[in-house]
């Protein structure tokens, strides 16, 4: 008889593969528990093969962890090819359903994380990253529905991580202030994508539509506090994670199904700002 993990986690893989979805997992290997859900992904990213050039965290508000029965955030993996420049357009289709998306801060490990290696203090994890971004996060399931999937099954899906979209960097040099992001607001607006001058990244988007916004205390308090909790979980995972990888620390500002056909974009202030454009075909 094969491992309950690895048969979900190739049941798993073949409808992310196929672009089809499926019910629920069959319930001789859905998981019962969070750390049954992350052996399942371990074994998914496992049999994928893939690189992990993002680690994205979710569940970072008292609201979404109390839907799903959670006292701690969730994580997913991502490989280098789900990881896209601001500007992007990507259609519909690359995904199961319509996407959600989430403002998020985004954090590039400085230096290798080993497995198990211990985890910095909260007063040093800083110094862990040498980057910031401001990032889009498309969230999407492979299972016949977003919402309403048990917290165990949805971490053996990898925690829903599907796509990312990622802003201009800012170094960590010493010209930028990294204790500024809990303070830091976000406005997510849409716009004609055809449209010119004063719109996108390159704009104030005075005169785009606001789909959302948010400030980064929403996540756990400082993004930072995500970002030292995903190291901690990483190491606990036995998972090497190697420097340059990026770490998207949860939403700010809710999750809304991405409008299609409109330039989406995101502005933190004094970080930068990020856009995507979701077609309908």
């Amino acid at each position: 008889m094969s491992d309950p993990a690895t048969e979900a986690a190739s049941i798993l893989l073949a409808a992310r593969r196929t672009g089809r979805t499926i019910p629920v997992l069959p319930e001789y290997v859905k998981p019962g528990t969070f750390a049954d859900g992350y052996r399942i992904q371990d074994q998914l990213l496992d049999l994928d093969g893939r690189a992990v050039a993002l680690v994205k965290i979710g569940c970072t508000t008292a609201e979404t962890q109390r839907i799903m029965n959670l006292d701690e955030p969730i994580a997913g993996c991502l490989p280098a090819d789900a990881v896209h420049r601001s500007g992007a357009v990507l259609p519909v289709g690359d995904f199961h359903h319509p996407p959600l998306i989430e403002c998020e801060f985004a954090m590039r490990l400085g230096s290798d994380l080993d497995p198990g290696r211990p985890v910095v203090s909260a007063a040093d994890v800083i110094a862990m990253a040498d980057a910031v971004a401001p990032a889009l996060e498309l969230v999407d399931g492979r299972y016949d529905h977003q919402l309403g999937i048990d917290g165990p099954s949805v971490v053996a899906d990898n925690s829903m991580a599907t796509a990312v979209v990622l802003g201009q960097p800012v170094a960590l040099d010493g010209g930028f202030d990294p204790g500024r992001l809990a303070a830091t607001t976000v406005r997510l607006t849409e716009s004609d994508p055809d449209s010119g001058v004063g719109v996108g990244v390159d704009g104030d988007g005075s005169g785009d539509n606001v789909v959302t916004e948010g400030v980064g205390a929403n996540v756990l308090g400082d993004p930072w506090r995500s970002f030292h909790w995903a190291l901690g979980h990483l190491a606990d995972r036995d998972r090497a994670v190697a420097a340059g990888t990026w770490v998207i620390t949860g939403s700010c500002s809710g999750a809304p199904a991405a409008p299609l056909d409109r330039r989406l974009t995101a502005r933190f202030d004094g970080l930068g700002a990020v856009s995507v454009t979701i077609t309908a075909v």
